[in-house]
């Protein structure tokens, strides 16, 4: 978890994303939404991370407030079939949500 604060705490006022991949832990990533709210992945980083790991999870911070997932946050969580780790930040609260679908696993 001190990975996830380090990166979190580097993109304050912003929110900050990530993964959690089988093989290495934690992936910090770029958000490339420039609002204090909300967060997306660069495609091309998240391409090459799925093309080379088996992503496990889907981490990103709320700065100065709850852990509590957004309806964007669940419809995503559902959509892609990854779990959502939310962080309160700094108090590093976890909210993991979990897809309503199976989870796909990389064959």
């Amino acid at each position: 978890m001190l990975q996830e604060k380090e990166h979190f705490k580097k993109a304050v006022p912003m929110e900050a994303c990530g993964v959690y991949t089988r093989e290495k832990g934690f992936i910090a990533c770029k958000n490339t939404v420039n609002e204090l709210d909300g967060f997306s992945f660069c495609f091309d980083e998240y391409l090459d991370l799925h093309s080379s790991y088996t992503i496990t999870g889907i981490v990103h911070s709320h700065v100065n407030n709850p852990n509590t997932a957004s309806e964007h946050d669940i419809d995503n969580c559902n959509a892609t079939g990854i779990p959502y780790y939310i962080y309160s930040y700094p108090s590093m609260e976890l909210n993991i949500v979990l897809p309503k679908i199976k989870v796909r696993s990389k064959n």
